[in-house]
């Protein structure tokens, strides 16, 4: 009965503490998450989800977005550590389109030129969008950008 109290209380404990490592993590922006390359340069943070199929529906991935000089960066808040990154280069983004989360109009999905494809959730969606084809164009007008499979956006 005494052993079940106690861990009880640290089960409890445990959980006030995740949660206060969460709220932690989801306040303010944290550009040093990101694992740049050299020459990369941050341009604009965000908080967002990234949406993956799973086998029943879809995953929502909380996490937060560095838009840089070079690509979309996506890093998944984690409590154990800094969580999954995505990267996808502006050289390989085909197209970008609005799109919805359940009935909510405010994702944007990327379609690279590998046909891969990423679901983004964010307030403001059109704003970053916007930006998301202007850095690319710059990217793209770049010499130093990856050369032949370089997509260019519409």
């Amino acid at each position: 009965m005494v052993f079940a109290a106690i861990l009880g209380k640290i089960i409890g404990f445990g959980i006030i503490i995740a949660i206060g490592v969460m709220v932690f993590k989801t306040r303010g922006n944290h550009p040093e998450i990101f694992e740049l390359s050299e020459g990369e340069e941050i341009v604009k943070l965000a908080k967002g989800d990234w949406w993956q199929d799973v086998l029943i529906g879809n995953g929502r991935n909380t996490g937060e977005f560095a838009f840089t000089n070079k690509r979309v960066l996506f890093r998944t808040f984690s409590i154990f550590g800094k969580g999954e990154q995505i990267g996808i280069p502006y050289s390989k983004i085909a197209s970008i389109k609005k799109s919805f989360v359940k009935i909510w109009p405010v994702a944007f999905t990327i379609k690279t030129i590998n046909d891969e494809s990423y679901k983004f959730a964010i307030l403001k969606r059109q704003m970053y969008i916007d930006l998301i084809e202007s850095l690319a164009k710059q990217n793209n007008k770049n010499p130093a950008a990856e050369g032949e499979n370089t997509a260019i956006l519409n």
